[in-house]
């Protein structure tokens, strides 16, 4: 493999063209733009005169002057996008090429509950979106942890192979059956065991169990949110909070791995 997949044809721009392009538009803006629109009152029109010496240009002249520079910028602005999307497609072939080839040689660093969707955006510009199947992830209480040595190697074939204009934006993961599983298990499982297992579940005001979205990552996020804090000891509180991840690992949910109890509320 060429150590810059960019030296390839098929990654390659037509530069040259773009720019033959972009500077017949600017040499027309130019020249467009040299003329002002002034009122004339002797003949009571506006007409369009040159900034430097004056001189006039007619109006129908001056309409297809600017109807000539619109149709270049255009032009260049039209094969600048199709390099780009042309560009974008293929750098998201090889990007999913690299992770069959790294998933077949490393089965480990991939559980079976994780599925990652690629897509192209812009030139070299490619999102990866990590989707997590819920029921597997609790069967396997597995670590979403696991999803950031993928994107670290991900992004040393991007910064390796390709330009530094290269950019791999890693999404914040979707959990897939995560709503189903509020509604059936934590709502009718998980929360009524919490309140009738729980000792001083009276000083539990709610459960949350939400998908909590950071700047750069989402995550679940499971605590008990106290009621006044006069009414209940810390020793009770720690104690609840110890109680509930007895209860929430029976479901397959450990704390640091997949879930956090963070109660900052955001």
């Amino acid at each position: 493999m060429s150590e810059n997949l960019n030296e390839s044809p098929v990654l390659r721009k037509n530069v040259e063209y773009i720019t033959r392009l972009e500077n017949r538009a600017n040499k027309l803006r130019e020249r467009l733009y040299s003329y002002r629109r002034r009122w004339n009152p002797k003949t009571r029109e506006y007409e369009y005169r040159h900034r430097s010496n004056n001189r006039r240009i007619s109006n129908e002249k001056y309409e297809e002057l600017s109807r000539q520079y619109n149709d270049a910028r255009q032009k260049a602005q039209e094969i600048y996008n199709r390099e780009n999307v042309k560009v974008a497609s293929k750098v998201k072939d090889y990007v999913i090429a690299f992770i069959v080839m790294d998933k077949k040689q490393n089965p480990e660093l991939y559980p079976d509950w994780l599925s990652l969707e690629v897509k192209e955006v812009w030139g070299e510009h490619i999102t990866v979106r990590p989707h997590i199947n819920l029921e597997k992830l609790l069967e396997e209480r597995g670590s979403t942890r696991d999803i950031n040595s993928i994107e670290h190697r991900i992004k040393i074939f991007i910064n390796r192979y390709f330009t530094d204009g290269a950019r791999l934006d890693f999404k914040g993961a979707t959990f897939r059956g995560i709503d189903d599983y509020i509604k059936n298990v934590f709502r009718k499982e998980i929360r009524p065991r919490i309140m009738r297992e729980v000792d001083d579940s009276d000083c539990i005001h709610s459960i949350v169990f939400r998908v909590r979205n950071r700047t750069y990552s989402r995550e679940i996020q499971i605590h008990p949110r106290f009621r006044d804090k006069y009414m209940c000891r810390w020793s009770a509180r720690h104690a609840i909070e110890r109680e509930v991840k007895k209860i929430l690992r029976e479901y397959g949910w450990v704390e640091g791995r997949n879930y956090t109890d963070s109660t900052r509320r955001d």
